[in-house]
């Protein structure tokens, strides 16, 4: 699935064939954030909705938080269209 992002479609798939939305890849990074460092925003906003964990942290340190913080200040380029929503969607349950 970590290389699905960029297709919603086929994430939605996986994931009601039983995929792992938790699974964590060979170096410590989970899909949710996998996702949202390749700015694969729908399938991010989907792992979200459907109960990913958002507190998972890479030996790296590479986390949701580190990528959005990132992202926030236009870091990588223009600012990414999807990133509010993301934003948004992981605000709401950390309250």
């Amino acid at each position: 699935m970590a290389d699905a992002g960029a297709q919603l479609e086929l994430v939605q798939l996986l994931t009601e064939a039983g995929a792992n939305i938790d699974q964590l890849l060979p170096g410590g990074e989970s899909m949710l954030v996998r996702f949202i460092s390749m700015q694969h925003w729908d399938s991010a906003l989907y792992l979200i909705q459907r109960g990913a964990k958002l507190d998972v942290t890479s030996p790296e340190g590479l986390s949701v938080d580190y990528y959005l913080e990132e992202f926030k200040d236009s870091v990588y380029g223009e600012h990414p269209e999807g990133w509010d929503k993301v934003r948004e969607a992981i605000t709401a349950p950390r309250k």
